[in-house]
């Protein structure tokens, strides 16, 4: 069994039909780092076995209820018939893990992103994550928020809030800098930006 689906039968045990939980709680209880969490709920999410009930908190649906009666042990690979699309699967990139982190809290700064999305957090993760959101939101994927998070000490301005606005699909748009532009892996589309 891969890791991918390992994961997704650690989580997918801790619900019951009507329980409730927080991505944080679900971190907590299986022992999966949070980005893998945030990662592996959107897994069960896409396979229809999980629905949101708000940013970051998950319940089962008629389907995942369904499964866990049946007594169904996810595996690893494709969710349904191949479409002959022939998409390759996303890296796990410091990028990837953050849009993916972007699609679960909805709202957030870039330090709560760059917590979630890198294990060690360094100066250069935090200007990768700033300059990624701000390629996204010229892109019009992220809308900017009228209010900063507080910062880290009593003289910081606070950190720049975003809203997912273009929540397209689970792989992470490519920010193309020296094109200008951005290029969505879900809809094949590419998007103008000004950056």
């Amino acid at each position: 069994m891969s890791g991918s689906a390992k994961n997704q039968n650690a989580l997918f045990v801790l619900f019951e039909a009507g329980s409730v939980h927080s991505v944080a709680e679900l971190a907590e209880a299986s022992g999966i780092s949070l980005h893998e969490t945030i990662k592996t709920a959107g897994y069960l999410v896409n396979r229809g076995y999980l629905s949101r009930t708000e940013t970051g908190v998950f319940t089962l649906t008629d389907e995942g209820i369904a499964a866990q009666a049946e007594g169904t042990v996810i595996t690893s690979g494709p969710k349904g018939p191949d479409t002959g699309l022939g998409r390759k699967p996303f890296a796990d990139t410091l990028r990837q893990r953050a849009w993916c982190a972007m699609r679960f809290c909805g709202v957030f700064s870039t330090a709560e992103i760059v917590e979630v999305a890198a294990d060690e957090p360094t100066e250069k993760d935090h200007a990768n994550v700033r300059r990624y959101c701000r390629g996204l939101c010229d892109a019009g994927f992220l809308m900017d928020m009228p209010t900063r998070a507080r910062g880290a000490s009593e003289t910081s301005n606070g950190f720049k809030r975003y809203r997912l606005f273009k929540d397209t699909g689970e792989i992470a748009p490519t920010y193309r800098n020296t094109r200008k532009e951005v290029f969505d892996h879900n809809t094949r589309e590419v998007f103008p930006c000004q950056m």
